[in-house]
């Protein structure tokens, strides 16, 4: 595992830093690891059979969403903190945060649009929906799938508050962290 400790080498450690096939290898898991659970996550979102949702099951979904973000959030900050190599798990942790927050808001959109055939001025199916989340969260915004009602207006707002929270505050807590570590490791050691 690529945040394992191994209690001959000191914390915080860079893995660009190690010899060839040790940097290579730490790199392949932390590249694989990475592409495994973002995988996993569009395949279980893509099994998920939103489009049967009731109009009561988009809050549900939120504030689930919400609860899995913040206790991900809380697991990877302590996983950045005691990780050999803070920085390869700091960017897995950012990576896979947005990953949740997109098929969250995937998922609510597919209900809604399903709940409610006017709330998009088309219906969303997975890949319609996934594809409005991540117009959203880079600021695209194509214009060819739009919000029509104001509830579907109102989501679309929550997710770029929260699309900003996680860019703004979670990339600077997962760099902060980062930062203090590998200055940790830096330090002399007093014995």
């Amino acid at each position: 595992m690529t945040d394992a400790i191994d209690p001959k080498l000191p914390p915080g450690r860079r893995a660009l830093d190690l010899p060839g096939k040790r940097r290579t290898r730490i790199l392949a898991l932390a590249i694989a690891r990475t592409v495994i659970t973002v995988a996993v996550l569009i395949v279980a979102y893509h099994l998920i059979p939103f489009d049967r949702g009731a109009t009561w099951q988009i809050g549900v979904l939120a504030v689930v969403a919400l609860l899995l973000l913040f206790a991900g959030a809380a697991f990877e900050l302590r996983a950045v903190t005691v990780a050999e190599f803070p920085t390869l798990r700091g960017i897995q942790a950012l990576t896979v945060s947005l990953v949740v927050v997109l098929l969250a808001f995937a998922g609510i959109y597919m209900i809604l649009s399903n709940s409610d055939s006017g709330a998009f001025d088309e219906v969303l199916d997975h890949a319609g929906a996934l594809y409005f989340s991540l117009t959203t969260l880079t600021t695209i915004g194509y214009g060819d799938i739009v919000p029509v009602t104001p509830t579907a207006r109102y989501v679309v707002m929550l997710q770029m508050v929260i699309d900003f929270l996680i860019i703004g505050v979670f990339v600077k807590l997962v760099t902060t962290t980062v930062r203090q570590r590998l200055a940790e490791a830096s330090e002399p050691s007093v014995d």
